[in-house]
């Protein structure tokens, strides 16, 4: 049974995470694109520079913008969770115990991206720091809510394959999964997308005058 109390922290810190990760975006595309002349409210000293980290080569992966994959992230969780109510598919600790490795992988993620930042850039991106403390409560919210082990955890996991596949529970849920994943790549890559055009706009508008 899941603790209500953390599961109802994890949504808000969940909230204010995609919060987060869209104003990263959006200033993403802004300092990279629009290059604007007044820097970003963030940057407070040659450390503390949001926007040096914005055009740094640690801001992408793949091509692809570290914040947009942190607001994909971050909407997955929540289109994750609320799949599984909206479908009542009844499989609340299997889906929770998911979470908690998902989560563990976006805390070691957070750590990389720190490492290259603080370390490697010597620079500071407040909002950085803040999505990543965000994600280490939300890790920790998570695990206080399920009330296990971290070993029980993963034995609930590994009790789906061994010694014999839990097809029910897979199939459910895969559905919730494969349903959060598309419904968060469209809106993610969709508000990308609407940031990036918005600013090639501005730069185009720009050289018109």
């Amino acid at each position: 049974m899941l603790e209500s109390k953390w599961v109802l922290l994890l949504m808000i810190f969940l909230f204010g995470g995609i919060a987060n990760s869209i104003y990263l975006t959006y200033h993403h595309y802004r300092t990279n694109i629009l290059h604007p002349p007044t820097k970003s409210f963030c940057v407070i000293s040659e450390t503390i520079d949001c926007d040096r980290v914005a055009i740094s080569v640690g801001s992408k992966l793949l091509g692809i913008p570290v914040a947009t994959l942190g607001m994909f992230a971050h909407f997955f969780l929540l289109l994750y969770i609320l799949s599984e109510r909206v479908l009542e598919l009844g499989i609340q600790n299997e889906l929770y115990c998911s979470i908690y490795v998902i989560l563990l992988m976006m805390v070691l993620f957070c750590a990389y991206e720190a490492f290259v930042s603080f370390v490697i850039l010597k620079a500071v991106c407040i909002m950085c720091a803040v999505l990543y403390v965000t994600v280490g409560l939300m890790l920790i919210c998570c695990k206080r809510a399920l009330a296990m082990s971290q070993g029980d955890i993963f034995g609930v996991l590994y009790n789906l394959f061994f010694p014999s596949l839990s097809w029910s529970i897979l199939s459910k849920g895969l559905t919730a999964m494969i349903t959060a994943v598309a419904l968060s790549g469209i809106i993610a890559f969709a508000v990308d997308y609407g940031f990036r055009i918005h600013f090639r706009k501005k730069v185009a508008e720009q050289a018109m005058k």
